[in-house]
């Protein structure tokens, strides 16, 4: 096992010689251009709608302090206040799925039937993961429920910069997750069969899939240093200097989050071309 785990670490520090770097950089360079241009052509509509929703949900917010009568409130919480709501965070969540559908190597046109084919998949490996991070959630706290401290040291570790590293690192796995899941021929046993084989894909090549954590790592602390000048700003009253570094932070966070999938989406085809049947062939 070791033997052929050194093997593999070899085999991907060629990924580091220059010609080989550059060409992979080019081509995810590539990859995410092609894929906005795709997003804008046909799926134009989808931040629109977003932004028609999310502007609806904030014009509601206050609308529920004035109704007054008990019926109204209920029928307005249920039939009005909540479908938004949930249309909003659905449509947000498509949004952040996106770069997964459309950065994926696929001979498929990438089409409103595109997405309606493998949007079951998208919700079905989201639902399972929000799943599972509630329940260790819940179990924390219920574990250090009498911890007087234990809101403190919560935010002690999430803000932490381990904390913030082994996200990263464990935000990789999961994309890989993800492009193996949507890849199966199967739809809710073959995610946690993925998941063993993104931690293995992540193990056996780490000298590359490091890099990957790493950018994401040093980009976020990057925009940490940002939001840092837009509190700063923005509680010295410097309206102007806060929007311009709050803008600077939103789209560091796209093109850092949009060009970490690229690199594994385009590192997981050169993989699943290379060594098929050692990761990706079905069970």
């Amino acid at each position: 096992m070791f033997g052929e785990l050194f093997i593999k670490w070899k085999e991907s520090l060629s990924f580091y010689r220059k010609d080989s770097f550059k060409l992979f950089l080019l081509a995810s360079v590539n990859n995410l251009y092609k894929a906005i241009v795709i997003f804008i052509k046909k799926f134009w509509w989808m931040p629109l709608l977003t932004g028609f929703f999310m502007a609806l949900f904030y014009s509601l917010l206050p609308l529920s302090s004035l109704i007054v009568d008990k019926t109204a409130k209920n029928f307005f919480f249920l039939f009005l206040f909540t479908p938004v709501l949930l249309i909003s965070i659905f449509l947000l969540f498509m949004i952040g799925a996106m770069p997964y559908l459309l950065l994926r190597a696929s001979g498929e046109s990438k089409d409103f039937e595109y997405l309606k084919k493998y949007i079951s998949k998208i919700i079905i490996f989201f639902s399972v993961f929000i799943f599972f991070i509630l329940v260790i959630a819940f179990l924390l706290l219920f574990s250090f429920r009498s911890d007087p401290l234990l809101k403190e040291n919560f935010l002690l570790i999430v803000t932490s910069s381990k904390y913030l590293f082994f996200s990263n690192i464990f935000g990789v796995v999961i994309s890989f997750n993800i492009f193996l899941f949507l890849d199966s021929h199967q739809k809710f046993v073959s995610i946690f069969s993925s998941f063993v084989k993104a931690i293995k894909v992540f193990i056996y090549f780490l000298p590359v899939t490091m890099f990957f954590g790493l950018f994401s790592f040093m980009t976020g602390r990057i925009r940490d240093f940002i939001a840092g000048y837009v509190k700063s700003f923005w509680i010295s009253s410097f309206y102007m200097a806060a929007i311009v570094f709050a803008l600077i932070y939103l789209i560091l966070y796209i093109v850092s989050y949009l060009l970490t999938i690229s690199f594994i989406a385009n590192y997981y085809t050169i993989l699943r071309h290379k060594y098929y049947n050692f990761f990706y062939k079905e069970n």
